[in-house]
């Protein structure tokens, strides 16, 4: 063999050994991933027809959620089929109804999604396509075919964010307010 041979089959044996090395790498990492998947499964623990009160954000304020069902995974908890009251002083203050959410229990920040419905009990209403409620920052966002109706106003939005006592609200993106008047003085 000549030189130039020598050299082709020594570069053609360095690249099938770079193939099958990285053919068992991707391999065992293959059996790696299911692994990680069933520790998860492990660690989860997953409830049905379950109600869960998670603290507010006032003294004396929780969420009381009833759920379809619940899977709890370290700091995240995944609901299904929400509907549920927001309570201040034992008395209720807001109702929500969701196809689907997240409680973080360390932030006690409460995320919603799947037609979204917030209504307070002096009539206000916030429908969405995505709600988040943040104890600890007292806050509402909402975002995706946001709806807000209070008293005689009605407002489209793409997003919004607000107080939890409704006091400040910010609107982003396109925003449409359509507002009802009374009869008209005759």
């Amino acid at each position: 063999m000549n030189f130039i041979n020598k050299r082709n089959f020594f570069f053609i044996g360095i690249a099938l050994v770079a193939a099958v090395l990285s053919f068992l790498v991707f391999r065992q990492q293959q059996s790696v991933q299911p692994e990680k998947q069933a520790n998860l499964k492990e660690r989860a623990t997953e409830f049905e027809g379950l109600t869960v009160k998670v603290p507010g954000s006032e003294t004396n304020s929780y969420w009381e959620l009833k759920l379809a069902k619940m899977t709890s995974l370290d700091d995240v908890g995944r609901m299904t089929d929400i509907s549920g009251r927001y309570f201040v002083d034992q008395k209720p203050v807001y109702v929500i109804s969701a196809g689907q959410g997240e409680i973080h229990w360390k932030s006690r920040r409460l995320a919603f999604k799947d037609t979204v419905e917030l209504k307070s009990e002096d009539g206000k209403r916030i429908a969405a396509d995505v709600l988040t409620w943040d104890s600890r920052r007292k806050t509402i966002e909402a975002w995706g075919n946001v709806i807000l109706e209070a008293e005689n106003t009605t407002v489209k939005t793409e997003g919004l964010t607000t107080s939890t006592d409704f006091k400040k609200v910010v609107f982003s993106g396109m925003t449409k307010v359509i507002t009802k008047r009374g009869p008209a003085d005759g």
